[in-house]
């Protein structure tokens, strides 16, 4: 097969393939004197940096699987990442745990794939989803309580573990305590549109507690 040729001062050539190729510049006057020149080129397949990352709630671990096209001789891959806040990788497929916030964040990551002879960079974004608010006012009027969630939406799933061994899973939530208890312990579990989950328990004090104590610390006489 002949060389290709140019009879040109520059000129840009893409290889077909791969290896060390030799190129060989002649350059002559317009009195016939020459002189010549070969470098040896080392050339390699193209590569072509891609992945994938799934967008996470606030607190799991995000992460990316790098899915870079490049020929299979091209073995000797590198890989850097830059994560959108400072933090980067080196590793093929990355795991990266984001800092907490109670806001949804978008982080633009970078992804440089490098061969012997080839670079390519791909930028995307991964979203950090914000947790639903899981709190919550209780009042009690004897041994009835009546509980609030601090933000109710109606795309969200609430459910409510009372203390006693009940459930409830609307967002409003009023029930009655059939023993004496001195504490209860209320859990609330919200889980948002984007299938984000938080989770809230307090030890409430009931009403009935101060009954007993006032019944139980105090005699009255005529």
């Amino acid at each position: 097969m002949p060389d290709t040729q140019f009879i040109s001062k520059d000129f840009s050539y893409a290889f077909k393939s791969f290896g060390v190729v030799p190129v060989k510049l002649k350059i002559q006057s317009q009195i016939g004197c020459f002189d010549t020149i070969t470098q040896y080129i080392p050339t390699g397949m193209q590569v072509k940096a891609q992945f994938t990352a799934n967008d996470v709630c606030n607190g799991d671990t995000a992460v990316f699987n790098n899915t870079t096209n490049h020929h299979k001789a091209n073995n000797q891959m590198h890989y850097y990442w830059r994560f959108g806040n400072g933090a980067n990788d080196t590793l093929e497929h990355p795991k990266y745990l984001y800092p907490t916030s109670k806001t949804a964040k978008t982080f633009l990551v970078t992804l440089v794939a490098n061969s012997a002879y080839c670079t390519d960079s791909i930028t995307m974004p991964v979203t950090i989803l914000a947790l639903p608010d899981a709190d919550f006012t209780a009042s009690f009027t004897d041994k009835k309580v009546n509980l609030t969630p601090h933000f109710i939406d109606n795309s969200f799933t609430y459910t409510w573990k009372l203390g006693d061994g009940n459930t409830a899973n609307t967002a409003l939530v009023s029930h009655v305590y059939v023993n004496n208890y001195d504490t209860v312990e209320v859990c609330l579990t919200v889980i948002n549109a984007e299938n984000c989950t938080s989770t809230l328990c307090k030890k409430l004090k009931t009403s009935s507690t101060i009954t007993r104590n006032f019944e139980h610390g105090f005699k009255v006489y005529p």
